[in-house]
């Protein structure tokens, strides 16, 4: 009895877990930028999986289908030197969390095949998911993946979650961002000069009727003369109006003064909504407004969260395959802007083939990328990765995402131009502004001709004055 005490005590004592520090391939270690994923050991323990002889934990071979999303994945001849497979964020996230998730398992990672051209559509991505029906493994990359942790994609295949977005942007072409701009100057222009002609409409206006009122009790201030009587009423009503009040010209009749408190009154209100109105103007054209996409076209790619972003805003989404297509429809004027993922869009403003277009807008809409995988067994789609692989897959993006975020900039700055022009708002009263500028360089040169015009004028008459002084004197000697 005592040995066997002795022996159940000895056997309980070897199950204890022994503290020897961090198991290899742990989440702290581990570094998802590293092809290998920081995790070139494989850990040998026992899988139930094998010792009941149902599935492998990972298989050997994984064949990936893709859409090409730069930076997600992509083929890129100046970036991918030699490599015959794309390249991206996706790529280089799938091959290191594989590698790490499959020899925590006690498996080597599968040998991961890429299709050797992009899949030309999302609707031709989801069709490979029912044509591939054999024991293969197959994955297809980047798809959205907002989906709860128990839910699959399509809800037919498991998916796992790398990266989340902070939104999406609105590109529009810069020619036609500065020809708006353009226009919003003119307007604002527009506005102020039909405040002053008002304003000065009125003045004239008030200026006859203070004439009318006071000129037979104050001919001194008010002439009996229309035009030099009327012209003397529209001095006192504009500087009435604007606060200013000379004194040099006041009506003395009663009629005149009741006229003018009235006018006072007017016109002080008149005069505060001329100010206004160049305010707004003048602050208009200095700060930046949010476009308005209500009842807009905008292009879309298919498949993505830029769809509902779209439709949230109440503006038409136009769903297209590519970007290129999404830029062709802008320029034949069939949307008002392009709608894409941030990364996305952000990316393809390096390339010199969309130097043209601008970010215009932000939205700020958190969601997921990431990539679905499968494989047919007994006629069912089920998961080519044993169920610690799967929860493995789940958890090392979250407890990795540092990497991924790090993966992403790193293809945006290894792209040709890295740092982005972007659109500068420029102040009206700047000499980056074209109009100031134009409007400051005739100002000078007629301020310079003037001046010039002035000397001239004055060394002219003492030139004359000199030569009479001097005639007189020559007239006196005789």
């Amino acid at each position: 009895m005592k040995k066997l005490f002795l022996l159940i005590a000895f056997g309980l004592a070897s199950l204890t877990p022994k503290s020897e520090g961090l198991a290899p391939c742990n989440f702290i270690t581990v570094d998802l930028r590293k092809d290998d994923g920081n995790c070139s050991q494989i850990i040998h323990k026992p899988s139930p999986y094998r010792l009941r002889g149902i599935v492998t934990v990972c298989p050997r071979t994984l064949d990936v289908f893709w859409l090409n999303r730069p930076p997600f994945v992509f083929t890129d001849d100046a970036l991918a030197g030699n490599k015959t497979h794309p390249i991206g964020v996706f790529v280089d996230a799938v091959r290191s969390s594989l590698s790490v998730c499959c020899r925590r398992e006690g498996s080597s990672p599968p040998n991961i095949i890429f299709d050797r051209l992009p899949t030309k559509s999302l609707d031709a991505l989801h069709s490979k998911v029912l044509s591939y029906k054999n024991s293969e493994s197959y994955m297809i990359l980047p798809v959205v993946t907002d989906v709860k942790d128990n839910q699959k994609y399509l809800d037919v295949v498991d998916v796992v979650s790398v990266l989340q977005s902070p939104g999406e942007i609105l590109l529009l072409r810069r020619e036609s961002v500065e020809r708006n701009e353009q226009f919003k100057v003119w307007q604002s222009i527009e506005s102020v000069w039909l405040a002053i002609s008002l304003s000065i409409l009125l003045s004239a206006i008030a200026g006859v009727c203070v004439w009318a009122l006071d000129t037979l009790r104050n001919p001194d201030d008010f002439p009996n003369s229309f035009g030099k009587g009327a012209s003397e009423g529209f001095w006192w009503a504009f500087v009435t109006m604007t606060t200013v009040g000379y004194g040099d010209r006041t009506p003395k009749s009663m009629f005149g003064r009741l006229f003018g408190i009235i006018w006072i009154v007017f016109g002080i209100s008149l005069c505060s909504i001329m100010t206004a109105t160049i305010t707004t103007a003048l602050t208009s054209m200095n700060v930046k407004k949010d476009v308005a996409i209500m009842d807009k076209k905008i292009a879309v790619l298919a498949g993505s969260n830029s769809i509902s972003e779209a439709v949230k805003n109440f503006a038409i989404p136009k769903v297209y395959e590519d970007l290129k297509a999404m830029d062709d429809a802008l320029a034949k004027e069939e949307v008002d802007g392009i709608m894409v993922e941030m990364s996305l869009g952000v990316y393809n403003l390096h390339s010199p083939s969309f130097a043209h277009l601008q970010i215009q807008d932000v939205y700020k809409s958190l969601h997921s990328y990431g990539f679905a995988f499968w494989k047919f067994t007994n006629g069912h789609l089920q998961s080519p990765f044993s169920r610690n692989v799967n929860n493995c897959l789940k958890n090392i993006f979250r407890y990795r995402e540092k990497d991924v975020a790090q993966l992403v900039d790193d293809y945006l700055d290894r792209s040709e131009n890295n740092k982005l022009q972007y659109k500068e708002m420029v102040s009206f009263f700047s000499l980056k502004s074209p109009l100031f500028k134009k409007i400051f360089i005739i100002l000078s040169a007629l301020t310079a001709m003037i001046v010039v015009c002035g000397f001239a004028e004055q060394f002219y008459r003492q030139q004359c004055k000199a030569s009479s002084k001097g005639q007189r004197a020559v007239e006196i000697k005789e």
